[in-house]
């Protein structure tokens, strides 16, 4: 599993979408969508507490001699009050 933590804080927040390639550049038209984190459930912009997300790699599991990389994106925050941070990526075994 891929386990992190996000904070979200403000009223003009985006989305966050995690996704994963085996390209060491890549981007969302040709990366596979792992999550996608839209209107943030639980963050508004007067309260903000960290949220733990946990995505299953179950499926990349047994995959040999192919590197894969995580990438995470946010868009469509509609201003500057839109403050996003990730923290404590790890990977566990589930």
């Amino acid at each position: 599993d891929l386990q992190f933590w996000v904070h979200a804080y403000g009223s003009n927040m985006g989305d966050l979408y995690v996704y994963i390639d085996s390209a060491t550049t890549s981007n969302h038209s040709n990366a596979t969508e792992l999550a996608a984190y839209e209107s943030f459930s639980g963050f508004t912009s007067n309260s903000s507490v960290w949220q733990q997300k946990t995505i299953s790699l179950n499926s990349y599991r047994n995959i040999t001699n192919q590197n894969h990389y995580i990438y995470f994106v946010t868009q469509n925050a509609t201003g500057f009050r839109g403050d996003l941070a990730i923290d404590g990526i790890q990977f566990v075994e589930s």
